[in-house]
This record gives structure tokens, C-alpha cells and sequence, in this order.
């Protein structure tokens, strides 16, 4: 399972928190929303991590508390989105 989360998105990056979602990385100019290309934080868990499944580990507090974490490296590069001419 895969979810790619714009870095403002502060909610929906908690909820990946939360639930021990592993941080894979920056994808950068990710997804045309509105007319420009936007980044998106990218996590991910395999049946193998998760076989009680997604929300009983979560409800057990087996979730690892920082698999989500993303690094300061992708948050400065996030936080300065590629412009059109900078490829």
C-alpha cells in the first residue's frame, strides 16, 4: 500500500504517523494539481509489516512510532518546490 501526501497536508501526515506508515521519500513535481506539478511525501507498508492488519496494530500501539518520520533534508527540499524552468 502506497500513499503520497502533499507536504502541507499536515492532517493526513499525521494519520500516516499514527498508523506506522514507512517513509519511502520526496517525489518531487509528483501530481499536475491546478495547474502546476506539486511534490508529495511518499510512505508505504507491505502485508508482511501489517499481518493483524492496519488498525489493530494501531488500536495494540504496535505501530513504530517514528517509520513515518521524514527527514529535515526532504522537508528543506519540500519546502522549496522545483519551479517550471528548474529541471
Amino acid at each position: 500500500m502506497e500513499i503520497c501526501i502533499r507536504p502541507e497536508n499536515g492532517p493526513s501526515l499525521r494519520v500516516v504517523e499514527k498508523l506506522g506508515f514507512r517513509y519511502e521519500g520526496l517525489r518531487r513535481r509528483y501530481i499536475h494539481i491546478n495547474g502546476d506539478w506539486r511534490d508529495h511525501f511518499c510512505f508505504a507498508l507491505v502485508a508482511e509489516e501489517v499481518r493483524q492488519g492496519v488498525l489493530r496494530r494501531w488500536r495494540d500501539g504496535a505501530a513504530p512510532a517514528d517509520a513515518a518520520a521524514v527527514t529535515p533534508a526532504d522537508r528543506a527540499a519540500a519546502a522549496h518546490p522545483l519551479g517550471v524552468t528548474e529541471y
